[in-house]
């Protein structure tokens, strides 16, 4: 129970110190701002680490950027990526989400990828992740 006195004291410290904290959304547990801490944050910021990569230079979000860059340097169709983004326009994709500087190169990460996928595998003997099998209940499937 301390614990949540002292996040709630963090809070109200922070909301007082920052004049660009949200204050609308009073979580005990926040980032920067006051914005909720999301299970993928956590889980990118957590392999950004485990990568020995600065994690206060990217975001979640740099993901998407990259992700629509990589379809693009292959040849995928502009308007099936924009569909897959979600976005209204195949421009706004390419405009706003594909890197074109020449200057930014993407590494082939398949080696580091196919590491990963490894781990997870059930079979593999030199697991570095664990795997749990979660059980639900269909009734409270969306």
């Amino acid at each position: 129970m301390d614990e949540l006195y002292l996040a709630r004291a963090r809070y109200e410290e922070t909301l007082k110190n920052d004049p660009e904290f949200d204050e609308n959304l009073d979580f005990v547990l926040f980032r920067d701002h006051g914005k909720a801490i999301a299970r993928p944050y956590y889980y990118f910021k957590k392999l950004m680490k485990k990568c020995n990569i600065d994690c206060t230079k990217h975001v979640w979000h740099d993901l998407r950027h990259t992700y629509a860059t990589l379809l693009d340097q292959n040849n995928m169709n502009m308007k099936v990526v924009s569909e897959i983004l979600g976005h209204y326009s195949e421009e706004f994709t390419n405009e706003v989400y594909v890197i074109h500087k020449p200057e930014v190169i993407i590494y082939d990460t398949s080696e580091v990828m196919n590491s990963f996928i490894e781990s997870l595998k059930l079979d593999s003997t030199e697991r570095t992740i664990p795997v749990y099998d979660i059980s639900f209940i269909q009734e409270y499937l969306f």
